[in-house]
């Protein structure tokens, strides 16, 4: 459900490169390999600068190495989304929320394991339960409505995301599972992080070391450019075209959400896609996009929603709370920017933000 707008500088687009008939993956630092698909409703770009040559094991018979590592990545996202979709009537979420008792594969049960995990390191401001008051505003399906006390009242009742840890935990050793009555599952909010953080394992086990995950705008990079420089990556302005600001980083992930991207609009008032589960009602708390940057992609994904739904004063403290092992960027309805104190040298704010819209905190 979640749709990002952070933008990559200085990252040109480059076609397949054509490394000919060889066995071993190529010294791809002077032509970079360049992959672009459209998966989990986004564009995903895929932009590797460098791998191993001769230490790499690995044979094809013949087939382009570069293209064989890239169709290997696309397979990572495909087979990902064909198991968690909410809309893929094959996938194990989909038949899941749909009532049906199936097996689920241990990749799925560890990926909801570990969702349910975000769920309560975040206090249950992320909570992946919360997909039956999606679909209640209208949000899977572009028919927008604005629910009843009661409707909302009722949907609530089935989200909590405690009542998954005995279904998952018990996947392990039963056959076929099935949730507990009512309960719809949604791994919207953390999917693209995951993927991200496997798309990094599988190129760095193929020697590459230096590169850019670009998962609709879910953002990893794999080590330094090929320079030994720093990547600088661009966060989306929420009011408009532009960006408001970059961030200098090597070997972490960049990831926006915000309530800019998909809403809608009843007398005048903006309702954003992004629920609170313990209102049942679209995020109305003055942010309007965080980003969250760190070393783990699922993590900063899950982090990116909490820490919009709990609002500029509770993510500082939680950002103290958590021994601040990330950063983050707040945008506020002010026009303000909360900067942590960790990003003091590899932020800059856009001009169009002048030096009293950027308060650091520490």
């Amino acid at each position: 459900m979640k749709r990002f707008a952070v933008l990559l500088l200085i990252i040109p687009v480059f076609a397949m490169s054509a490394a000919g008939c060889v066995k071993k993956y190529p010294d791809v630092g002077q032509a970079p390999l360049h992959r672009s698909f459209f998966a989990m409703d986004t564009i995903m770009e895929l932009t590797i600068y460098e791998s191993r040559n001769a230490d790499s094991p690995e044979s094809y018979d013949g087939d382009d190495p570069g293209k064989v590592m890239m169709d290997e990545a696309q397979k990572i996202i495909c087979d990902l989304e064909g198991r968690i979709s909410v809309t893929d009537p094959e996938s194990v979420i989909h038949k899941l929320n749909s009532g049906m008792e199936v097996p689920i594969d241990e990749a799925t049960r560890k990926l909801l394991s570990r969702a349910v995990g975000m769920c309560e390191l975040t206090g249950g401001n992320l909570d992946i339960s919360i997909y039956p008051l999606v679909r209640l505003w209208g949000f899977t399906t572009g028919e927008y409505r604005i629910p009843s006390s009661d409707q909302i009242r009722e949907a609530l009742e089935n989200v909590g995301y405690e009542a998954l840890t005995e279904m998952i935990a018990s996947a392990a050793v039963q056959d076929a599972s099935v949730l507990p009555d009512g309960m719809q599952i949604d791994l919207g909010a953390v999917a693209k992080g995951y993927a991200a953080e496997k798309l990094k394992s599988h190129f760095v086990s193929k020697g590459v070391k230096s590169g850019v995950i670009s998962l609709g705008g879910n953002i990893l990079v794999i080590g330094k450019k090929p320079d030994g420089s720093k990547w600088r990556i661009a966060i989306a302005d929420p009011y408009g075209d532009g960006f408001a600001g970059t961030v200098s980083v090597f070997d972490r992930s960049v990831v926006t959400s915000g309530v800019y991207e998909r809403y809608f609009e009843d007398n005048g008032r903006r309702y954003s896609h992004i629920i609170d589960p313990s209102t049942g009602c679209p995020v109305d708390n003055k942010v309007m996009s965080v980003t969250v940057i760190g070393d783990d992609g699922m993590y900063c994904d899950a982090l990116s929603t909490a820490l919009t739904i709990m609002g500029e004063d509770a993510a500082a403290d939680y950002w103290r709370l958590r021994g601040r092992d990330f950063e983050f960027i707040l945008i506020n309805s002010d026009h303000k920017m909360i900067v942590t104190g960790g990003l003091k040298d590899i932020f800059k704010a856009d001009d169009k933000y002048g030096p009293d819209a950027v308060r650091y905190i520490e």
